[in-house]
């Protein structure tokens, strides 16, 4: 059984056909999209490490843990889209 594709790939196309084309060159992209998967499961690994760790006497480390999380936000939110495989 195929995995549905979040809508998000395809919610600006009209034309069925053209959604289908969309459709089938996303599901063919499994070596870059599944290299690109890696790469994100890696920088999630890495922020998730950065921001375990303890504050130090930084002013801005309250800024920081906030920027880490919005990234690690945005990396939960790529990897959904390409939960298809």
């Amino acid at each position: 059984m195929t995995k549905a594709l979040a809508t998000a790939w395809t919610k600006t196309v009209k034309d069925s056909e053209k959604r289908k084309a969309l459709e089938d060159a996303i599901r063919n992209s499994t070596t870059a999209l599944g290299r690109l998967k890696d790469i994100l499961i890696e920088d999630d690994k890495i922020l998730s490490n950065s921001q375990i760790m303890a504050p130090d006497k930084d002013p801005s480390w309250a800024l920081n843990q906030a920027h880490i999380s919005g990234e690690r936000l945005r990396i939960k939110k790529i990897l959904d889209l390409l939960s298809f495989f």
